[in-house]
């Protein structure tokens, strides 16, 4: 029946199936009362669940009013209910998702037909989105792989899905954005009405970001040299403008994803000492001239350098004084940078100084 397809297809892109199952577009106009309702209370679910196992249950600082609050993110105590609000934009991905990606399921570049390829832009179309939707669009770029679409497809649908949704962005540290471009999608994360969001996600947000730089440094050997510094300067852009947009905001409770990074990469990325892993870069056997060296010993040390910049942001915040605007948060960011960070200071910064060329 259509309607079972179209909810399979649904669950294909929660990450709950495979979206090579329905090989038929499915079309369902009208939409049923019923299937609507089937479909919304799926989404909600996988969505809360999705929060909920990513760092949602787990008790920790948070800032609510200026004043600090020991919390799990659903705690009455952490504020009211959070309920994830969503827009007319998840429902055009699922029902256009169904009518339109069954027919280039396996299909190659030049097999299916213009028209099949311009529907693409029905499934993601260009709208104001939610936080809610945000998280739904996270899952169904990262599920997409399984309708077996072509390159060309699968990149264009992830593009229009991470454009809208400042949760998957943040979760693929890579592209060409700009740190402002990043700064103001990341702004959108730290209002108050969806901060929780990143509260919730913090273990994700830094596996995500451990994940990317392991893989970066993997590739050192076998990817051109304009490829990388492409990625390791877009990593560094994302990493400061999210500093960026949480200092902004006045909640760098919400900083601890990129210290725990910084920790990560002194132990489990650059493992070596930092005069060695600047030694391997600068040998990398794709740099084609001295300026394109300079140039990815720049990107890469613009993601080694967040932990200064983090080293830095702690003594900054080291000054407030009791009564002064950002007091509670100095505490929660301190406590963090100290526990998190403070036994690799050395490294973090030597890390640093080996790509600037600074002498400590």
């Amino acid at each position: 029946m259509p309607e079972g397809q179209c909810l399979q297809v649904l669950e294909a892109l929660l990450g709950r199936g495979r979206g090579d199952v329905v090989t038929v577009p499915v079309q369902v106009s009208p939409l049923s009362r019923e299937l609507a309702a089937a479909g919304a209370r799926r989404i909600a679910t996988s969505v809360m669940r999705w929060l909920v196992e990513g760092g949602g249950w787990r008790e920790r600082v948070v800032l609510r009013g200026g004043r600090r609050v020991r919390a799990r993110a659903w705690d009455t105590a952490a504020g009211r209910g959070f309920a994830p609000r969503y827009t007319a934009a998840s429902r055009a991905l699922w029902i256009e998702g169904a009518a339109q990606l069954p027919a280039l399921v396996g299909q190659g570049k030049t097999d299916a037909t213009r028209v099949a390829r311009k529907a693409l832009r029905r499934v993601v179309p260009e709208q104001s989105t939610e936080v809610g939707d945000w998280v739904f669009f996270h899952l169904a770029q990262r599920a997409l792989a399984t309708f077996r679409l072509n390159d060309d497809d699968l990149r264009v649908l992830r593009e229009r899905l991470v454009a809208q949704s400042p949760v998957a962005l943040l979760l693929a540290p890579a592209g060409d954005r700009s740190r402002r471009e990043l700064r103001d999608a990341f702004t959108r994360l730290t209002a108050p009405g969806t901060a929780r969001v990143l509260e919730c996600i913090e273990d994700r947000v830094t596996a995500a970001w451990s994940g990317a730089a392991r893989g970066l440094w993997a590739e050192r050997t076998t990817t051109s040299g304009a490829a990388r510094i492409e990625r390791w300067a877009g990593f560094g852009r994302l990493l400061d403008a999210y500093l960026d947009a949480v200092d902004d905001a006045g909640r760098l409770d919400l900083a601890r994803p990129v210290t725990r990074f910084a920790a990560e990469l002194t132990t489990g990325v650059f493992v070596a000492p930092p005069e060695a892993v600047r030694a391997e870069v600068s040998r990398s056997p794709w740099v084609a001239s001295m300026a394109q060296r300079d140039e990815l010993l720049a990107a890469v040390g613009s993601v080694a350098a967040v932990g200064q910049r983090v080293l830095a942001l702690r003594e900054r915040m080291a000054a407030e004084r009791y009564g002064d605007a950002r007091y509670a948060e100095a505490q929660v960011f301190v406590g963090d940078v100290d526990a998190l960070l403070g036994g690799q200071r050395r490294a973090v910064e030597g890390l640093a100084r080996a790509f600037t060329g600074a002498i400590g």
